[in-house]
């Protein structure tokens, strides 16, 4: 039996002293209170310790890294598990060397490299047995009429601001950034850049936004919805990846208007226990286990590790 320690259970389960399974989350751990609780409990009990997604203590300064450093000189055995244990360079290995390895810190990331290479182990596609990858062709959608004015509009405003471009200007590049994410936002879905068309162009009228508006959510969010209710209708889950917040809860709502049962992911909902729906892994539970609950739409920086999409 695997106990999930939450706010509610850790002193009755901590005060046992029993040997247990238990899973922490990284964000309940450092709390100081908690991290005394567990460390008094580490200290009685010969306890094997395991880093799940052990790049989160990357950064040796956060209270992640700083929790588990604390924790680990009195563990009997450590382990860390990770699909991407470098995200941004060799140096993110050095915090998860010097959990496994407290008693010899080291600062050097070609060390901490040269130190874990013979020790790190892979699970490779072949051993989880995943199904086949199909890759469908790509579909080409039309704009609408409107759409495609804003679309020229917002190509201009790129082309305007690239023109003046330096290769070694800091702020050239910076100003750059903008537009291409006003019309990367757009394609996704072009409601949402209808407050920012001010920002283009002082000649924008307030018409034209509010025809942009009248023409909804844009073909990519109309596609995707039919796509998802005609695998509904197989019987199917679907999960729906959009790097945008204000995006994921519009197509949630076009769902919710359909009466097609649908919980929504974003960086604001917060991490806690599964049986609270109003945080990320009760509405991952629900999401699974619930027979009407047949969409799940998030964004990859919130919930990339934590759906299992093996099955």
């Amino acid at each position: 039996k695997i106990i999930r320690v939450n706010r509610k259970n850790i002193d009755s389960v901590i005060s046992t002293k029993k040997p247990l399974k238990m899973i922490i989350s990284y964000d309940l751990a450092r709390n100081p209170e908690n991290l005394n609780k567990l460390l008094n409990y580490l200290n009685e009990v010969p306890t094997i310790l395991m880093l799940d997604e052990s790049h989160r203590i990357k950064n040796p300064n956060s209270k992640r890294a700083r929790a588990a450093y604390h924790l680990s000189p009195f563990s009997t055995h450590k382990m860390i598990l990770t699909g991407t244990p470098m995200p941004q360079d060799e140096y993110d290995l050095i915090s998860q060397y010097n959990f496994l390895y407290p008693e010899r810190p080291i600062l050097n990331p070609i060390d901490a490299m040269n130190e874990l290479t013979p020790i790190f182990v892979r699970t490779t596609k072949e051993q989880l047995k995943l199904p086949k990858l199909t890759i469908h062709p790509p579909k080409l959608l039309a704009l609408k009429e409107i759409q495609a004015e804003v679309y020229g509009l917002l190509k201009d405003d790129y082309i305007r601001i690239a023109s003046s471009f330096r290769i070694m200007d800091r702020a050239a590049l910076r100003a750059l950034g903008a537009p291409i994410l006003r019309i990367l936002k757009f394609l996704s879905n072009p409601s949402l850049i209808a407050p920012e068309l001010d920002k283009i162009s002082k000649e924008v009228s307030d018409d034209l936004v509010n025809e942009l508006i009248l023409e909804g959510n844009g073909p990519k969010v109309e596609e995707t919805i039919a796509i998802a209710i005609r695998l509904i209708e197989k019987g199917e889950k679907v999960l729906i990846w959009s790097y945008f917040k204000n995006n994921i809860k519009l197509i949630s709502d076009q769902f919710n208007r359909l009466n097609i049962g649908v919980v929504w992911i974003h960086g604001d909902v917060k991490t806690g226990d599964e049986n609270d729906i109003e945080v990320r892994e009760g509405r991952i539970k629900k999401f699974k286990e619930d027979p009407n609950t047949h969409v799940l739409v998030a964004n990859p920086a919130s919930l990339a590790e934590s759906v299992s999409l093996h099955h």
